[in-house]
């Protein structure tokens, strides 16, 4: 009966990417965890091949870009990640990617590789969770529903620090005017 917490990123909604994107929001929206299901990414947007809708796109493979299939997917992945850290969930398998990526700030996505890098989380709270997914006007938006008792008031910002090439992330819980 509450949004708990939402997140969006912005990217081109023409060509593969958007393509890719907006199929892999499609596959997510709606769906509910109930408590104590473990949500894995790869599961439900995967495999991503074109026999399951992606197309061509732009990826990182090994710190480069090059052109392959579901390039997008991961910037859906890491939308997932920074509006559940908000919800005070925390990931049980992340991966950064091997490159920066301009979408989230440094240390907040979370990437995919089929096969071999997933991204999941385990619903902690007491009551169900539903994940929505949309894409508005080269938007993408993903909103976290569930009972409005299921933070307990807590408010969560993830925040990251920088240092060169190392970012390190902290979630923090505020209540009220208390941290």
């Amino acid at each position: 009966n509450s949004k708990i917490s939402t997140y969006s990123t912005t990217y081109s909604p023409s060509g593969g990417r958007g393509s890719n994107v907006g199929n892999a929001a499609n596959k997510l929206d709606n769906m509910v965890l109930m408590p104590g299901d473990e949500f894995s990414y790869e599961k439900v947007v995967g495999p991503v091949t074109s026999e399951n809708g992606y197309t061509y796109a732009t990826i990182i493979s090994n710190g480069r870009l090059v052109q392959g299939i579901g390039g997008g997917v991961c910037q859906v992945s890491s939308t997932i990640y920074n509006a559940q850290l908000k919800c005070g969930i925390l990931p049980t398998e992340r991966q950064n990617h091997s490159k920066s990526v301009n979408y989230v700030p440094k240390g907040l996505d979370a990437t995919l590789a089929s096969g071999s890098i997933d991204y999941k989380f385990v619903n902690t709270y007491d009551y169900p969770i539903v994940i929505n997914a949309y894409n508005e006007n080269g938007k993408i938006y993903i909103e976290f529903w569930s009972n409005k008792n299921a933070t307990n008031g807590i408010t969560y910002e993830a925040v990251s620090y920088i240092s060169g090439r190392v970012a390190n992330t902290y979630l923090y819980g505020y209540k009220g005017n208390d941290k």
